[in-house]
């Protein structure tokens, strides 16, 4: 057997021509010791076929039937394994498209007996107490007499078990009571059970002047309002988790326009160029995300929930929010004012003068729109403005990402309590409010012990510290809302400086390009270099429970813009549009969520609803990046700085990809071994075909455990047999084996032969997690054209 290295890569890529499994295993350079048995195959349920483009019935059924509550299974993977393991079942996608732009979609389902005889148990956190370094250095500054804010969580709270509800969202009226009943049944009980393990707690603070200012919510945590001296006998306490500091240091987390940046812009209407980040190519097919998802939530459009750590008098900038029909902030289909106690609709945003413009920064990104007659008479700061018209360069530079979504505005006041575990408040709206996507442009320090200077390097990136706002936002990550995340800006000193919650693996972390420079500019996105401020990951992992291994987790998954012009300010009443520059992480993030947004669009309008899981979307959009790190193109793996490189968008129906192809297969491992799946079933096409990467996303939640499950990738291109593609491991194979929580590897056509062949994807497993099972997604796409054309 020829054993032959491409490169190495940060992944640790090798390249094998291999016969076998085991074989390929015991010479690869960069395997790891422990030699893994095969999986057997998963038992097939049930197959439908949907085609635009041949003479085959829209549906057909292979083998099987699937129920209502079965296909629920798989909304919620990480749930429904510990809940239903009986019913539960995996769900594969694969669409290809012809050189017109239509498609052929193949839905399987997938029965998995391994799971259903697990009969796994509920994780409980039940790990020892930790305190934060932060609340140590507030008690050392206070006096016995004064009193303190804390956030406390009790022991032994239960991995979260409550699926999402499926009323108004299509299914059968027996399967939909069947399944509102479980999920209320299952509230309730976890309510009983937080009840129980926060009684005596409570008790302990009525008899102590301790005031609760925050009652315990279904993850257990709690604000007290207490005096120090009664500190001591807090943390002496046994049922007791976590203490966390119940105030924020109240600094300002991103970079706004009076930061200092090169001169030349950006415009952001630009910035969807398919020449930069190709948003447009989405946008001027109609996947806007105007499109609705009503089996997701009840409103009418796909939409974004901005959060901000801003007072709601900085959000003014609701007159570029207005529908087509110009009806004033028709876009806006929820306001939020929050404080420590709580969140409360606004019927509007206070118009003021001045003030920190951030929100109106981020929100003109992600879904500004003055290019559908929108902002129409107000002059906005448009010099050629013409009533009740603006001129057509300024509406297209001022237009954002997703121009036609809706969005909620979510206001935290004087910084008060992180962000208040906001996504509690929209769980508590049962999903009429669910946000597609949340774009949180702001962080906070995320500081257990060892800690660090505020001015000088972090030391504090923890992936498996979960703060309450963290939980939610895991919570929020299992109900299938994807959080988009760009982390304090940051110079990189040598140490992984990602602070909370950009260093959970259940955000979209963000980097920052520095796209105002004129290198930039002039010669294209594949000549950015990143903003001197953009962070650096290498989060530390725990494997298994067992293998602790530093920097493992590259921590930032992609970089995008991080400069804009022509973006919504807060210096007049109607939201001025503002010529200067707004940079930084700040605006590298809303980029990636109105891009994703589109991406959804997209997916939705063939029918895909699998991308309402949020790790599903989250693995797609990894896929949308072009590998290029600094002048060189990752061919396997991701880096600590570009995570897996610049946001490049992929919209594979039209023509100018063909042609291509795209699967997404989800599993649930519960033991080590190599599970193999084929990505298409039948060959690629014989001719055209350039490039093929597959990506790798674990879905991994620390509400309940401080370790992660190893899985790695493997893909395999190889010979079908009799015209069909089989799960056969035999041609030629890269591999990723770094530690990371997410993979890549990709192939060139000009050195790997890939018309007609197939596409195998391994995924040797090493350890799993002490909660005893972990979800992966693999998204795999060919292609007309290179990733970074």
């Amino acid at each position: 057997m020829a054993l032959s290295i491409a490169s190495l890569g940060c992944g640790n890529e090798t390249e094998v021509t291999t016969t076998s499994i085991s074989s390929s295993l015991s010479e690869d350079i960069y395997a790891r010791p422990e030699e893994l048995p095969v999986k057997p195959p998963l038992m097939l349920a049930y197959r439908r076929i949907q085609t635009e483009s041949s003479t085959l019935p829209p549906f057909v059924t292979e083998s099987g039937e699937i129920t209502d509550v079965q296909k629920y299974t798989t909304i919620s993977p990480s749930i429904s394994v510990f809940t239903d393991p009986a019913n539960f079942v995996h769900e594969d996608v694969e669409v290809t498209f012809d050189s017109f732009g239509r498609s052929t979609s193949i839905v399987s389902y997938w029965r998995d007996l391994e799971i259903e005889n697990a009969a796994l148990p509920l994780p409980v956190d039940n790990r020892p107490l930790v305190v934060d370094q932060l609340v140590w250095d507030q008690i050392r500054r206070s006096e016995l007499d004064e009193r303190i804010f804390v956030l406390v969580k009790v022991k032994g709270v239960p991995f979260w078990n409550i699926p999402q509800s499926v009323q108004n969202r299509g299914y059968d009226a027996f399967s939909e009571a069947t399944l509102e009943a479980a999920r209320a049944q299952t509230i309730s009980n976890r309510e009983l059970e937080i009840e129980r393990l926060s009684s005596d707690l409570i008790s302990w603070a009525v008899d102590n002047d301790v005031k609760i200012v925050k009652q315990p919510d279904l993850m257990g945590w709690m604000r007290l309002d207490l005096p120090v001296q009664q500190f001591t006998d807090l943390v002496s306490r046994s049922d007791l988790r976590r203490v966390a500091i119940g105030w924020d240091d109240g600094t300002d987390d991103n970079c706004n326009p009076s930061c200092s940046q090169p001169s030349r812009n950006w415009p952001l209407g630009l910035g969807r160029a398919n020449s930069r980040v190709g948003v447009d190519r989405f946008i001027d097919a109609g996947y806007d995300g105007w499109r609705s998802n009503s089996g997701f939530h009840d409103q009418s459009r796909l939409n974004v929930a901005v959060m901000e750590k801003a007072g709601e008098a900085n959000w003014n900038d609701e007159a570029r929010l207005l529908n087509s029909a110009g009806v004033y902030g028709s876009r806006v289909t929820k306001r939020q004012r929050c404080v420590s106690t709580g969140c409360d609709n606004r019927t509007n945003m206070a118009n003021v003068l001045g003030g920190d413009s951030h929100p109106n920064n981020v929100m003109s990104v992600v879904v500004g729109d003055l290019e559908d007659a929108q902002g129409e008479n107000s002059v906005m700061g448009d010099a050629c403005f013409l009533a009740p018209d603006h001129c057509v360069d300024w509406r297209e530079m001022g237009s954002g990402m997703a121009p036609e979504a809706q969005v909620q505005m979510w206001a935290g006041v004087n910084n008060d309590e992180r962000h208040l575990a906001i996504y509690e408040a929209l769980f508590e709206d049962s999903g009429d409010f669910k946000p597609d996507v949340i774009n949180l442009s702001s962080s906070w320090w995320d500081c257990e012990t060892g800690c660090f200077d505020p001015n000088g390097p972090l030391t504090g990136c923890n992936a498996t510290s979960s703060l309450p706002d963290e939980d939610w936002f895991e919570i929020a990550y299992l109900n299938g809302v994807l959080i988009v995340n760009g982390p304090r800006n940051q110079t990189p000193s040598g140490l992984c400086n990602l602070d909370s919650p950009g260093d959970i693996p259940a955000t979209l972390t963000v980097g920052a390009l520095a796209a105002s420079t004129s290198t930039c500019n002039l010669y294209g996105l594949g000549n950015c270099s990143l903003n001197s401020t953009s962070p650096l990951g290498g989060v530390d992992i725990d494997y298994g429970g067992v293998t602790p291994v530093p920097g493992a987790m590259s921590g930032i998954d992609l970089v995008a813009p991080g400069a804009v012009s022509f973006f919504g300010s807060n210096t007049a009443g109607d939201g001025v549009i503002s010529t200067s520059t707004a940079s930084g992480t700040s605006i590298a993030a809303p980029h990636v969520a109105g891009a994703a947004i589109d991406l959804k669009d997209w997916a939705l309008s063939n029918g895909q609803t699998w991308i309402n899981s949020a790790g599903r979307l989250h693995t797609m959009m990894l896929g949308m990046t072009d590998r290029d790190v600094n002048g060189t193109r990752l061919t396997s793996g991701a880096d600590d700085r570009w995570g897996l490189g610049k946001l490049r968008m992929r919209q594979f129906s039209d023509s100018f990809f063909a042609p291509a192809g795209y699967s997404m297969q989800t599993r649930t491992l519960v033991s080590t071994g190599t599970t193999i799946i084929k990505a298409f079933t039948n060959p690629m096409p014989s001719s055209g075909v350039d490039f093929v990467k597959c990506v790798l996303q674990e879905d991994e939640f620390f509400m309940s455990k401080d370790d992660a499950s190893d899985v790695t990738l493997r893909v395999t291109i190889s010979e079908p047999v009799n015209g069909l593609c089989t799960t056969s491991t035999s041609g030629t194979t890269k591999s990723d084996y770094s530690y990371d929580l997410k993979h890549m590897v990709s192939f060139d056509g000009a050195t790997t032969t890939l018309n007609g062949k197939c596409i195998t994807v391994q995924l040797p497993t090493f350890r799993i997690s002490t909660a005893g099972e972990t979800t992966v997604h693999a998204f795999c796409y060919y292609s007309g054209k290179y990733d970074y054309e």
